[in-house]
């Protein structure tokens, strides 16, 4: 008990060098005790504030405990999680990188990808942001499908200009989408996606659907007649195209 309260003073007054040290004696010398478990679970607090979770692992299993590979899946993603959460995002985004190398199925995957892929959104790194979002559409359905396949879109239209793909995460969007605002952003970007790249004809049966569509704007209606123009126009359909021009 004496090197339990000891280990624990240390670490209340900022010496983890100090407080593991106890531990470890304590371990060492009493492997069986009631405290030894405590002090193992002291130990590994300190190992995954620090960003050592992998250390930890070395740690208990040099003082004769078994450590599983489910329980170092869980280590890693709580050392990530521990920078999440006070605000070390720069930390986090590297620890849940870190976390993904090793165990790219894991059971924190999805987590991972997700708030790593916030983070360097929020840091406008929009490329690094995109593959995480872009691994979790590819996963869908998952929790994060929906905001995932949305950020990713917009990603590749705004900030890649990688218009290609972006029209892929809004035809899937569209698909997927269980909040109707999100469709709606979904037709509109898709439309735009198409425009861009002079899709003509893949752009007529969503320019049609976004028409029908009552909170529609003056730009969407321009453009999706526009759109329906240029197509009628290709077929050969010049009266169509003639009316679609005069809506516009």
């Amino acid at each position: 008990k004496a090197y339990l309260r000891m280990g624990i003073a240390y670490f209340n007054l900022n010496n983890n060098e100090e407080a593991l040290k106890q531990y470890a004696f304590l371990l060492q010398q009493f492997p069986n005790s009631p405290e030894a478990e405590e002090a193992l679970d002291n130990a590994k607090l300190i190992y995954v504030e620090e960003g050592r979770s992998a250390a930890y692992v070395d740690f208990a299993r040099g003082m004769g405990k078994e450590i599983t590979v489910t329980q170092e899946e869980q280590l890693a993603y709580q050392e990530a999680e521990f920078q999440f959460n006070n605000g070390n995002f720069i930390n986090a985004a590297r620890k849940f990188e870190e976390y993904l190398d090793r165990f790219p199925e894991g059971k924190h995957s999805l987590d991972a990808l997700y708030y790593k892929s916030e983070i360097y959104f929020n840091q406008k790194e929009f490329t690094k942001a995109a593959i995480g979002y872009e691994i979790l559409s590819n996963r869908v359905p998952n929790k994060f499908g929906e905001k995932a396949l949305l950020q990713a879109a917009r990603i590749h239209f705004f900030e890649l200009k990688d218009y290609e793909k972006a029209e892929a995460f809004f035809v899937k969007l569209k698909s997927y989408a269980t909040i109707q605002e999100n469709r709606l952003e979904a037709m509109r970007g898709l439309l735009r996606s198409q425009f861009q790249l002079k899709h003509w004809s893949d752009a007529t049966q969503n320019a049609q659907e976004l028409l029908n569509e009552k909170s529609i704007g003056a730009d969407d209606r321009i453009l999706a007649n526009l759109a329906l123009a240029r197509s009628s126009q290709l077929n050969g359909s010049c009266p169509e195209a003639i009316t679609y021009y005069r809506n516009v």
